[in-house]
């Protein structure tokens, strides 16, 4: 039997969409990662970074009260953690400093968040 990609993994997962949270929360438990969060705010995110050590993270670039996923971004590119970004927006509307992050368009799947994460963790040949 071959082991999860994810089994065991550290994923922040920050949301602020109760349904796409628990959604994504539960895609992951079941692949056997370790969801945290979900993180509503850049506040909540912060600290999960620090405190929490994720090793990857979903990033939903449109936060509650007019926050900013990318602040959150940022934050994760400066601590060296991989993420991959969740909106509905336009690819074009990505900053320049993150356009070449890995993107999912919301609505996604199951599988096709599985895949994002499993390839920012792929151990690199």
């Amino acid at each position: 039997m071959t082991e999860q990609p994810l089994s065991g993994r550290r994923i922040l997962l920050v949301e602020d969409e109760p349904l796409i949270a628990m959604f994504a929360e539960m895609t992951l438990g079941d692949a056997g990662a370790i969801p945290l969060g979900p993180a509503a705010t850049v506040s909540a995110a912060r600290s999960a970074i620090e405190d929490e050590a994720p090793e990857a993270a979903l990033v939903d670039v449109r936060l509650r009260n007019g926050e900013s996923g990318y602040n959150v971004a940022d934050l994760l590119a400066a601590h060296g953690i991989p993420f991959v970004l969740a909106t509905g927006l336009h690819p074009g509307d990505i900053p320049d400093q993150h356009r070449a992050r890995p993107v999912l368009s919301k609505p996604y799947t199951a599988p096709q968040l599985l895949a994002a994460l499993a390839a920012l963790l792929a151990p690199v040949p």
